[in-house]
């Protein structure tokens, strides 16, 4: 069925958004353009548009109306993105431009007056420089790859619009293999709110919960005037940035514009931490240890003073009789700071002494602990921490008896730095542990800190030995080989992971798997040919020798032959006759687009098994002659004459064993049916519907009758083919018993029964069809309803007899088939000479001509 386009408008707000979003993918941030508010005009702004010329006026616009490759209308001009299919190319026709200044568009699709031409990112960017002018040739065979692109709608000499050097009007769009349009920006903590912290903050981009690895991007990052920070550059001062980030490898093509805030830090809520200092040493103030849990503040915020204020905060720090106890401190930062605001109180303990915090008395707290359940190792005891004096040398060691009634406070965090408990740590993975002396429990007569990293594993194993790795159902080595498929590999490998005692484990539960191509990236799924590293993980188990590869190769591909070709005869042969059935596509004044076989192996005889080549599989160029001595290239399929066709592979997924010389074919206006010629109107729908197996010639396929009737049970077989014949997924028809006047050994009773019990064909109150006789232009369009409906894509337009009365001969529909020829006009399916002409008999190529609009492409349209 003929798709349905909706052409929708755009808001003048979408036109300035998609002309911005245009400016910004080519490296050129106007200072206005990420301003709070507009720019006021200027008094002359009026005086300034009155002496724009026309062609002035049309390159300051933006295009304003544009449909895809498919005739589709875009709605969205801001963030136009086509998914990535190897051979297939995906490309924005502008349709309409609305002149800078002017509320009326301009329809650009007439190519008399207008061009469209496109271009790569960098050469559209050298285009609008002045310095070369490289379009790309053909946009059906040159706009395949990832990577961002530009249409160009440039007024051709002798129009309104016209003028030497005019660069046209812009509209960008990507090909991506994977969108980058819901990415955001976030810290090291997940967090996407930042708060100014002294230094450049920790951004990296994020798909949901999901990080990007930074290889596949790059970020720019401009101020809220449009001031590139810089190469490399990351916010740190408080205020608006926009983050542009461009995608690679599996992202190219796609570019989002991310806006953030770097807010400023309010001393009055943030959580500040003092050193705590040693009766004594109260001659100088504190640092600053940590600002919102960032140990880096004493360098970065460096701005911020700390000092006592003895008439606020009690306890006369500075006084000879000072002793140890908490102090609070006020911190604030210079007045008009930026980045700061607000003033906050930090409190430090005074201690009389610090001490190191040890297990064993001999040794401080070590930076890391392993614990390997499997090997019988005990958790960490963390009750039996104990405090020493310090032995005076750096770092502090351990000395003396451990010091006694000292109180712990200890903090668990897990590896993501989230909150965690002590009980966490005695199960698998990574804990990062603080203790901290609690000062004020024991009066302040000590103090001091340390941290630990605990890693732990409930096992040890051996991959080699446990890791077992198949591939349907074969039992592999460290490496699965395949050929590429399209399909996911990984859907045919099975991994079975035992413990030491021969207990199978449970993915995602015991385990995990991850996948990374070539280049490191970590992908989903194994499709396209390349060699992949496959890692088994564990929270619970230290895994040896848990990696192991699958290598899919390209599909090699040979013995590449034309498909769905016609035959003629030389003249004055005869049928059968050896070489003089020539092979050719027929001419239509459209573009022809070949199809091709390949020979995939041999069957139990070995003989060649001949299947479709895939779409995606290759690349063609076409040399057009009628001198075989003198070619052309071009870029398509289309004009009478003969073409080699050379094919090459489209991506590294396939490698095409093509012949020595270039396969070559013939576009002819040729007679395959004898009783139809290229002059006829329905010589194109006549061979498409031959072509896609829905209807026949007859007298041995040389004649195809297209203005004879067709009769009612012929018509029900045309449904049948549609459906898929034999093959169709409703072809459960028992026996070929349907209506009292069809003899089940007719070559249509099949057809019928299979309609019958499908509710497409109900046939008459007396229980009869009346097979042979002939069919009206309503009724077909009844039968055709009846299989759109059983298809599931019927749909009768809101208003019937509106359809109708467009039509002179509307009113003359029978009641019973008013909605359903209603549906068929609607959906151009009939009528589309401007009469539809109910009660005649249809003949064989109106039909041709209905089932054709309606499924073009013969594959059902559910």
């Amino acid at each position: 069925m003929t798709a349905c386009v909706n052409n929708e408008g755009l808001s003048g707000k979408k036109v300035v958004s998609a002309t911005l979003a245009g400016v910004l993918a080519a490296g050129m941030v106007p200072a206005i353009a990420f301003a709070d508010e507009a720019a006021e005009a200027s008094t002359d702004e009026g005086i300034d548009l009155l002496a724009v010329s026309k062609a002035e006026a049309f390159q300051q616009g933006a295009v304003t109306e544009a449909t895809d490759n498919n005739a589709k209308a875009i709605a969205d001009l801001e963030n136009i993105e086509f998914a990535y299919e190897a051979t297939v190319p995906h490309y924005v026709k502008p349709t309409k431009v609305t002149p800078k200044g002017d509320t009326k568009a301009v329809d650009v699709t007439d190519s008399t007056e207008y061009d469209i031409n496109y271009y790569t990112e960098a050469n559209y960017k050298a285009y609008i420089a002045g310095s070369a002018d490289t379009k790309i040739s053909n946009a059906d065979t040159g706009i395949i790859d990832a990577g961002t692109y530009y249409a160009v709608v440039v007024p051709k000499s002798g129009g309104e619009y016209y003028a030497a050097g005019n660069k046209g009007v812009a509209i960008k769009f990507s090909i991506v293999g994977t969108s980058l349009k819901d990415a955001t920006l976030k810290n090291a903590d997940k967090a996407d709110v930042f708060t100014y912290n002294g230094k450049a903050q920790d951004l990296s981009v994020y798909l949901g919960d999901n990080l990007v690895d930074p290889a596949n991007y790059d970020i720019a990052f401009y101020k809220n005037d449009g001031t590139a920070l810089g190469v490399g550059v990351k916010p740190e001062d408080a205020g608006k940035y926009i983050a542009t980030v461009t995608g690679k490898n599996q992202y190219k093509g796609s570019t989002v514009n991310i806006p953030l805030t770097v807010e400023k830090l309010d001393l009055s809520k943030a959580n500040i931490v003092l050193e705590d200092k040693k009766v004594g040493d109260t001659a100088s103030l504190p640092g600053i240890a940590s600002v919102n849990g960032d140990t880096d503040a004493t360098t970065n915020l460096d701005t911020l003073t700390v000092s006592y204020d003895a008439s606020k905060n009690g306890n006369k720090l500075y006084n000879a009789s000072a002793t140890a106890d908490s102090y609070k401190f006020d911190i604030t930062a210079p007045e008009n700071d930026p980045n700061v605001i607000g003033a906050g109180v930090a409190a430090i303990s005074v201690v009389d002494d610090l001490g190191v915090i040890s297990f064993d008395g001999s040794n401080a707290l070590p930076a890391t602990f392993t614990v390997d359940h499997g090997a019988g190792q005990s958790d960490i005891d963390f009750t039996k921490l104990k405090l020493y004096a310090s032995d005076g040398s750096t770092p502090a060691g351990p000395t003396g008896d451990a010091i006694k009634d000292i109180k712990f406070d200890i903090t668990v965090t897990d590896k993501d730095h989230n909150p965690a408990t002590l009980a966490d740590v005695k199960t698998p993975g990574v804990w990062n542990v603080s203790i901290k002396v609690n000062s004020a429990a024991n009066k302040y007569a000590w103090g001091g800190e340390a941290s630990t990293v605990v890693t732990v594993t409930d096992a040890t194993i051996e991959g080699n030995s446990n890791l077992y790795v198949r591939y349907k159902g074969v039992l592999q080595g460290n490496q699965v080989k395949a050929d590429y498929s399209g399909s996911n590999i990984m859907n045919d490998v099975e991994i079975v992971l035992e413990d030491g005692n021969g207990n199978v484990l449970v993915e995602n539960t015991d385990y995990a798997v991850k996948v990374a191509d070539q280049a490191g990236n970590e992908v989903t799924e194994v499709v396209n040919a390349d060699t992949y590293t496959v890692t088994v993980s564990s929270k619970k188990y230290d895994i040896k020798n848990n990696t192991f590869t699958v290598v899919v190769d390209p599909l090699e591909i040979n013995g590449v032959e034309f498909a769905g070709t016609s035959t003629y005869l030389a003249p004055g042969a005869n049928p059968g006759d050896d070489g003089v059935e020539t092979p050719f596509y027929p001419y239509t004044g459209d573009v022809v687009t070949p199809s091709f076989t390949y020979v995939s192996g041999k069957d139990a005889k070995g003989e060649d098994i001949v299947v479709p080549l895939p779409a995606d599989s290759y690349k063609v160029v076409y040399d057009y002659y009628t001198d075989p001595t003198t070619t052309k290239r071009v870029g398509e399929m289309k004009e009478e004459g003969k073409y080699k066709v050379t094919l090459s592979a489209a991506s590294g997924n396939y490698t095409i064993n093509a012949p020595a010389s270039p396969l070559e074919i013939e576009v002819a206006n040729k007679k395959v049916f004898g009783d139809v010629s290229s002059a006829d109107w329905f010589y194109n729908v006549v061979y498409q519907a031959n072509d896609l197996g829905y209807m026949t010639g007859y007298q041995g396929g040389k004649l195809f009758g297209a203005n004879h009737t067709i009769t009612r049970a012929d018509v029900i077989c045309v449904l049948y083919n549609m459906a898929g014949g034999t093959n169709n997924v409703w072809d459960a028809v028992v026996g070929h018993d349907s209506f009292t006047d069809v003899n089940s050994n007719a070559y249509y009773a099949k057809a019928l029964a299979w309609a019958k019990g499908l509710g497409i064909a109900n046939g008459y109150a007396d229980g009869t069809f009346n097979p042979e006789g002939a069919i009206t232009r309503q009724d077909f369009a009844c039968l055709l309803a009846n299989y759109a409906k059983r298809v599931g894509n019927f749909e009768a337009p809101k208003d019937i007899n509106a359809v109708l009365a467009k039509y002179p001969d509307g009113a003359q529909v029978a009641d019973y088939a008013k909605e359903n020829v209603a549906w068929a006009c609607d959906k151009e399916i009939m009528g589309n000479a401007g009469v539809i002409n109910p009660a005649s008999n249809i003949t064989r190529a109106e039909v041709a001509a209905m089932v054709v609009n309606y499924q073009p492409d013969g594959k059902l349209q559910a």
